[in-house]
């Protein structure tokens, strides 16, 4: 399994750890949407299941795991204290730094998906 400091690259219940297997073995970016399609039943699960694939390429792609130290969900996030969702999907730790990043990544349509980082 490849871990981004000690965090695990994915967590989630079951169901999404079937679903982020079956994922691993989709054979580009395109492969990964049509599969989200295939297994959301709605645009939350959409939106929710791209947020964790998302969260999972930037633990495990070396460019952006050299840089995090750790990646969260907004929900995740422990030093959330109950704030409200503002829109704010991701939020990273500079791994150098401890800057904080926020990430925001919207799950559209196929061509139109896209992922910010500020």
């Amino acid at each position: 399994m490849t871990t981004l400091g000690m965090e695990p690259l994915f967590v989630a219940d079951d169901k999404d750890n079937e679903v982020f297997t079956s994922l691993l073995g989709a054979s580009g970016f395109g492969a990964v949407i049509n599969r989200i399609d295939e297994v959301s039943e709605n645009t939350k699960e959409k939106g929710d299941l791209f947020e964790k694939v998302v969260q999972a390429f930037i633990r495990q792609d070396k460019a952006r795991g050299e840089r995090f130290s750790h990646v969260w969900r907004w929900r995740e996030w422990p030093d959330r204290n109950n704030r409200p969702d503002t829109g704010i999907d991701l939020v990273a730790r500079e791994r150098d730094s401890g800057n904080l990043v926020a990430i925001q990544c919207k799950y559209r349509q196929p061509g139109t998906t896209s992922i910010l980082m500020t």
